[in-house]
């Protein structure tokens, strides 16, 4: 068994590229019956389909496909440009310089997306505390600069 298993792993490294196109031929010409067998599947046994849904859902790449989607709807975010945008401010918060944190116990410490409510043009990541207080304010320079001046007031 050891010396088949052998020939067959040193015959497709020899012929790699061959047996590559042959699977993909294969997968165009089945494809649309695989699909039809995985819909009439799912649609028999939906709780198996929720089961794979919240597996993949809970994995990193889904969590990252969610994440990304949630973005590109809700900012117009190409892919990607929230992990250029967190590489570019070293992964801290652009007002504070902080860390990400989190909001509960069980949820990961992220930075957030800021945006002119006005405009909905993003401006740069924030941590939880910073967002917050520039909502409180909301977005006004002017509430800022009063409550600067208030502290220095009562230092």
């Amino acid at each position: 068994m050891t010396n088949k298993n052998e020939y067959q792993r040193e015959y497709y490294q020899k012929n790699i590229e061959k047996m590559r196109a042959q699977g993909r031929a294969r997968y165009q010409a089945q494809k649309e019956q695989r699909r039809q067998y995985a819909h009439d599947y799912y649609a028999k046994h939906p709780e198996k389909r929720k089961k794979a849904q919240k597996k993949y859902n809970n994995s990193e790449k889904g969590q990252r496909v969610v994440r990304d989607a949630h973005l590109r709807r809700k900012y117009g975010l190409p892919f990607g440009e929230f992990d250029r945008m967190l590489a570019e401010q070293g992964g801290v918060c652009a007002i504070c310089g902080g860390p990400p944190v989190a909001r509960k116990c069980a949820q990961p410490a992220r930075l957030h997306v800021d945006h002119d409510h006005v405009t909905g043009k993003v401006r740069s990541l924030l941590c939880m505390m910073c967002n917050q207080m520039l909502g409180s304010c909301r977005d006004t320079a002017a509430i800022l600069k009063a409550g600067i001046e208030y502290l220095e007031r009562h230092k």
